[in-house]
Formats: C-alpha cells, sequence, structure tokens
C-alpha cells in the first residue's frame, strides 16, 4: 500500500502494458501515456491526460478530473467517475458497475450492465445497450444522450429531468420510467 505521485511533465510507457494489482492511489498530474492498463485494487485520480492506447481496465476506483482518450476500449467494474472537469474519449465503453458521469463522453458503444448515472454529455457514434448484466437493472439519465445509430433497452432505465436523442431504431425491452425526454 502507499501512494504513487506523478507530477513530472509526462511518463510514456507506449510498448507493452501497466499492471497495478495492490491497494493504494496511483495520482496522475500530467501526461500518462500506456498501451494497456488495468488497475486491480489501486484508486486512480486523473488529473490531466491519461492516454491509453488500445485497453483500459479498471476493477477499482477510477475519479477523472482531466481527460481519458483511448483509441480502443474502457471496461469498469467498481466506482468510476468522469466529474464536470472530466472529458472521455474511447470506442466501445462497458459498465460492469458504478458509472457516474457529470461531464462530458464521446464512445462509439456504450454497453451498460449495471448502475450507470448520467447528469452530464454523452455522445455515442453508434449503440447504447443497457442490459442490467448482473440483475441490478439501472441507467438513470439526468444529463442529454445522443446515440448516432441504435438504442436497446433490455432492463429498467429512467429519469427526471434527462434527454435521449436517438439517429436509429429504438428498441425497448424493459421499463422506462421517469419524465425524462426521448426523441427518435
Amino acid at each position: 500500500s502507499g501512494t504513487l505521485k506523478e507530477a513530472i511533465p509526462a511518463i510514456q510507457y507506449t510498448i507493452g502494458q501497466l499492471t497495478i494489482s495492490f491497494s493504494g492511489r496511483f495520482i496522475n498530474n500530467g501526461l500518462f501515456d500506456v498501451s494497456n492498463f488495468n488497475n486491480g485494487g489501486y484508486k486512480i485520480i486523473n488529473n490531466d491526460t491519461f492516454k491509453v492506447n488500445n485497453y483500459l481496465r479498471t476493477f477499482a476506483w477510477f475519479d477523472n478530473n482531466g481527460v481519458i482518450l483511448n483509441s480502443d476500449s474502457i471496461v469498469t467494474a467498481s466506482g468510476f467517475v468522469n466529474n464536470a472537469s472530466g472529458r472521455i474519449e474511447a470506442g466501445l465503453f462497458r459498465n460492469f458497475e458504478g458509472v457516474e458521469n457529470y461531464g462530458a463522453i464521446y464512445f462509439s458503444n456504450l454497453y451498460d450492465h449495471q448502475g450507470f448515472e448520467n447528469r452530464g454529455f454523452i455522445n455515442i457514434t453508434n449503440n447504447f445497450y443497457n442490459s442490467g448484466y448482473f440483475l441490478v437493472p439501472d441507467f438513470s439519465n439526468e444529463g442529454v444522450i445522443i446515440i448516432g445509430n441504435d438504442f436497446l433497452n433490455d432492463t429498467d432505465l429512467g429519469g427526471d429531468s434527462g434527454l435521449f436523442c436517438v439517429g436509429g431504431t429504438s428498441t425497448n425491452n424493459g421499463n422506462m420510467i421517469g419524465t425524462f425526454g426521448f426523441c427518435d
């Protein structure tokens, strides 16, 4: 356990992968650039630029106050917070547990399996899928979500002030609860 603080202008490691699997904290205050990132136990705090060229997998707390750039995929399975100053750009985003968005997110595809709360802006160029994989079905939208292609809800989805805008086909096999806007 312990704390690793990175405050130098840049850490670049673009050939292999970085795996963190013990308890403690990793704080980024500069440019962090890797090919692959696996986090199995550390609390990650990003205050600047966190660039992962292939995949970012986190199974522990991730707190984003900066920019996450990712060309392929992000998989989360624990608390993941994109704060108001945060911005995320990625291909696939797959959530297995507990995401909160207060900032801006840009994805190609979003697959939610459990616990996603949006109070910011999300732009999905392709597809949105809400499944409730772990039988704890909840996706709450109090912000704006723009979906360029298809929308599929197989479980509970709600919100009291949010807006969903869908460019393709919309399919609901679950429950859509609340007073949010839905345009398709």
